[in-house]
């Protein structure tokens, strides 16, 4: 390898590791750290010899980290406008209090896979937690048993945002990559309701029930690609609600009617040709603009004050880091570290990309960021290994996804929603202990995957 391959590989992998530096040991927020990684990444390309191409490279990540942040935005908007229209409030009095046992494995689970679906940004838990606590569970277990619980639907969190982006700054079809990664997660799903109805203490007829139901992941996932998240865990909820609580069936699905009609929306902008990013959001927005006018117009201007005071910061993360992923893809850093590690691992390297997935979001708090910062090195390492791109970029999202149910702001969020104190660290000790099971079937089909 020339010295200057070399000194390429060195900075792609200070680019991954610096915001382990930063966040991990020196408290740095994701903010701040993308924008120190962005800052060397132009140093960077500049050593290289890149500074003519640097404006091309810093514009092309710019914008498709516009795109990426449009939908961020969008779906954070649709939710506080459902919310404030009080149609969550009506979904929690809709369970009813006889059927409380019944439905906490169905709310950790599915319902926090339909909020992570349609939100995103740590609102899950802090959102799934409370109600499984108000159906008479310690506060604890309910924070724990939703941090579980939501990881598998964290790949298609705010309408797909983590499988999009992983698309958008590779050569790889959302669409395809969107299934291969509902199909990885399939057995991760089953391993989380039995999980969960462990530590829930769940009857036997229902977690049948349950674990019956998590085959519609893969074939859901297989007809709809991005929306996977989205429609699986809306039909897995309302199906498991009209097996058990029959009677609660109409209740549920009226609160529920903002989702669904986004759901018809958004397939009906796909079949008609609008797949763009930007589009997918002027949808949301649209439809949330609709819902506040004919319901109550003084809505919208208080949740848009509220939605830009959440999401800029994200945003802005995103962006920074789209934008590194941009310099260090187009300027031949990331390809030149997936030569270095092909060269001294060959193809059983793919068996550590989950784990590099799940360090990479309990790291920054977010499966988005963990799939910009890995996105090139992992396109560059298929192609030097002849590896299939979907199976190792699918693999680094599902790890990535499942990585979320360790992640300490993930946690914090959570935990601050719950009337209890010092719920942190002991939410993330008995988190931790249940991620090797949750992930041993995604960490199987690497190993059989490296060897075949």
């Amino acid at each position: 390898m020339s010295l200057i391959t070399a000194e390429a590989a060195v900075y792609a992998l200070t680019i991954i590791f610096l915001p382990l530096l930063l966040m991990v040991f020196l408290k740095i927020d994701i903010v701040k750290t993308s924008a120190v990684v962005l800052l060397f990444s132009i140093l960077a390309a500049v050593k290289l010899g890149f500074l003519d191409e640097l404006p091309w490279f810093i514009a092309s990540g710019l914008w498709t980290g516009l795109q990426i942040a449009s939908i961020v935005v969008a779906a954070l908007l649709f939710y506080n406008v459902y919310r404030a229209l009080g149609y969550e409030d009506k979904l929690k009095r809709s369970f009813g209090r006889e059927y409380s046992e019944k439905m906490k494995l169905p709310l950790s689970v599915f319902f926090a896979g339909f909020i992570e679906s349609t939100s995103g940004f740590g609102i899950t838990v802090a959102v799934a937690a409370p109600m499984v606590a108000m159906l008479g569970t310690e506060a604890l277990t309910a924070l724990v048993a939703c941090l579980i619980g939501h990881s598998w639907a964290v790949p298609y969190a705010s309408l797909g945002i983590p499988t999009l982006v992983l698309s958008s700054l590779t050569s790889t079809d959302s669409f395809k990559l969107s299934q291969v990664t509902g199909i990885l997660l399939s057995p991760s799903l089953f391993m989380t309701v039995l999980v969960v109805s462990r530590i829930l203490k769940f009857s036997r007829r229902e977690l049948l029930i349950s674990l019956m139901l998590t085959v519609f992941l893969p074939i859901i996932a297989y007809l709809v690609g991005p929306l996977t998240g989205l429609i699986a865990s809306l039909l897995i909820f309302l199906t498991y609600i009209t097996v058990v609580l029959r009677k609660r069936v109409r209740n549920i699905i009226e609160s529920l009617k903002p989702y669904i009609a986004l759901t018809i929306v958004l397939i009906l902008a796909n079949l008609s040709g609008m797949k763009g990013l930007f589009s997918v959001s002027s949808c949301i927005v649209l439809l949330a603009i609709v819902y506040s006018l004919f319901n109550n117009r003084s809505v919208l201007i208080q949740v848009s004050k509220k939605t830009i005071k959440a999401s800029y910061k994200p945003a802005m993360a995103i962006i920074f880091f789209t934008i590194v992923a941009d310099i260090s893809r187009q300027s031949g850093m990331m390809e030149a570290l997936a030569e270095e590690v092909a060269g001294l691992a060959g193809g059983y390297f793919l068996y550590a990309i989950p784990i590099m997935g799940i360090i990479g979001t309990y790291i920054t708090g977010s499966n988005t960021a963990s799939n910009i910062i890995f996105a090139a090195l992992y396109e560059s390492y298929a192609k030097i290994t002849g590896l299939d791109p979907y199976l190792v970029l699918a693999l680094q999202n599902s790890g990535g996804g499942l990585g979320s149910m360790i992640a300490p702001s993930k946690i914090a969020v959570g935990a601050s929603t719950l009337e209890s104190e010092g719920l942190e660290g002991l939410a993330l000790r008995e988190t931790i202990k249940y991620i090797v099971p949750v992930a041993a079937p995604l960490m199987l089909i690497a190993l059989v995957s490296t060897f075949t």
